[in-house]
């Protein structure tokens, strides 16, 4: 799956099917969402902290600055030892965001093997 072509909202959907909690997803309004009924609070992993760092400390997965690895966005990458030892990574200007399609992309590999 192309990850990066996908909207914030989207990755929230797809990232919601391995984060513990009931979630609900409200597409039909003007301004999408995920809502975290535990919390009564938006899931929002691409712009908040306090939704996507746990994921990525959890899944061991480095953020690289623009300046530190030569490109104009952010890194997120994890070496991945259960796919041959593949480092998979995406670069946004969101290091929330390309944490969790480095996330996603983690998960379609588990389903791969």
């Amino acid at each position: 799956m192309n990850y990066e072509d996908m909207s914030d909202f989207d990755i929230a959907v797809e990232l919601k099917n391995y984060v513990k909690g009931s979630f609900s997803v409200y597409a039909d309004h003007r301004m999408p969402f995920v809502l975290c009924e535990d919390t009564n609070e938006e899931f929002d992993p691409c712009n908040n902290p306090d939704d996507m760092w746990p994921i990525i400390v959890d899944s061991e997965i480095a953020i690289i600055p623009p300046v530190s690895n030569g490109t104009n966005g952010w890194k997120a990458e994890r070496f991945y030892p259960q796919n041959c030892g593949k480092i998979i990574e995406a670069i946004d200007a969101n290091p929330l965001r390309a944490a969790a399609i480095v996330f996603l992309m983690m998960k379609d590999a588990e389903k791969a093997l």
